[in-house]
């Protein structure tokens, strides 16, 4: 299960089985690949694992999942797990999150993607493109720096 299928099989795999196998199956994927499977998951089936993480293990699900993404699933949690959750982030997550967060969900706000590239006034375009090749991370919306 784990990464041998696509997350969005994971989740159709999760939703068409009974619930005492459903729980079997939700236990053997690994807690980084939870948060790629919870995306996929109808709202009521995400809503029933969400509220059976705790604090930790929603942060390792989320970690590595776009900003827009993490506020989606912590949109359905009580404030209090959102808050603790927050607090366990690096500074600069908590801020994309919380940016999306003050959002309604359903409005451009919410829906934004805030992975950017910044880059420094004095550095050239062909040290950013050297430095993004060999890295081999950019955002995949980006179309333009």
């Amino acid at each position: 299960i784990n990464r041998g299928l696509p997350a969005q099989d994971v989740a159709h795999l999760l939703e068409s089985s009974p619930p005492k196998e459903r729980d079997l199956l939700w236990s053997m994927i690994e807690a980084e690949f939870r948060g790629d499977v919870l995306q996929y998951l109808t709202d009521d089936i995400q809503a029933i694992y969400l509220n059976r993480m705790n604090p930790e293990e929603l942060l390792a699900a989320t970690e590595g999942l776009d900003t827009d993404d993490i506020a989606d699933l912590l949109q359905q949690l009580p404030d209090t797990i959102i808050k603790e959750v927050l607090v366990s982030m690096d500074t600069q997550d908590r801020h994309r999150v919380e940016a999306v967060l003050s959002y309604p969900e359903d409005t451009a706000g919410g829906l934004m993607n805030t992975d950017t590239i910044t880059i420094r006034p004095d550095i050239t375009l062909d040290v950013v493109i050297r430095y993004l090749r060999r890295h081999q991370s950019i955002p995949d919306s980006t179309d333009s720096l």
